[in-house]
């Protein structure tokens, strides 16, 4: 699912540039799922990332007076996601330059969206495609988390849920089965080591006995009937033996 945002502070601009959405995923893209939020306030939708995740594609206007323009927005966001998508909405060329510097995708002139937005949505959208394949994503009802592969650690089913261990993004918990989430990875850095834990190789510092230790120091139980097949693993990727 592709989650799109736009943030502009005219209630008019906001609705527009979300029928041109609708008609270019309707167009180019019909039966791809998508949502897409309005935020008329920038501190709306940086609260909204913190509270949920990132979303795939930013269209930011960059001219909202008495708060942040879009500029301003572009570069926070780009603090917390180096490799956000952004589009900046504009009514003046001056800012065309700005929109570099904060490294948006494409500068988007409002006097010609019709026009100029479809081959940037398509530039994000083939961009956003690409980059599913290296997060998973979570939905809840009408929440989403997307974790990035490199961010997770373990996963560890507890009772009837799983806790997913991450680096930077805590734990988050989530009603999956454990081989259902396994399946959605399609990803060799990830094996199984014992009935209720998986691991993320990249974080694991050595083999102790029947324990694998990460380089965080924690310790995770290898089963005896996995133990071959899990140092084998390790062994392919490391090169070296365990």
């Amino acid at each position: 699912m592709i989650r799109y945002a736009i943030c502009d502070d005219e209630a008019r601009a906001l609705q527009e540039t979300k029928k041109l959405i609708d008609a270019f995923m309707r167009n180019h893209h019909a039966g791809e799922p998508y949502t897409v939020d309005l935020f008329s306030h920038g501190h709306v939708l940086q609260n909204q990332i913190l509270a949920t995740s990132p979303f795939d594609i930013y269209l930011l206007d960059v001219e909202m007076p008495g708060q942040k323009n879009g500029l301003e927005l572009a570069r926070e966001i780009r603090q917390s996601e180096p490799d956000a998508l952004i589009l900046l909405l504009t009514s003046h060329l001056k800012y065309a330059i700005e929109g570099y510097k904060v490294r948006a995708l494409r500068y988007v002139p409002k006097m010609r969206m019709e026009e100029t937005l479809p081959e940037a949505l398509e530039d994000a959208f083939r961009l956003a495609k690409a980059r599913e394949a290296t997060y998973l994503t979570l939905y809840h009802y009408t929440d989403a988390v997307r974790i990035p592969y490199h961010e997770i650690m373990y996963v560890h089913r507890v009772l009837r849920s799983l806790e997913i261990v991450t680096n930077r993004m805590g734990v988050i918990r989530d009603n999956h089965g454990l081989q259902e989430l396994m399946d959605q990875l399609h990803d060799e850095r990830f094996i199984r080591i014992e009935r209720s834990y998986f691991v993320n190789i990249d974080y694991v510092l050595q083999v102790s006995g029947a324990e694998l230790i990460l380089k965080n120091g924690e310790r995770l139980p290898i089963s005896r009937k996995l133990m071959a097949q899990v140092k084998g693993r390790i062994l392919s990727l490391w090169g070296t033996a365990v």
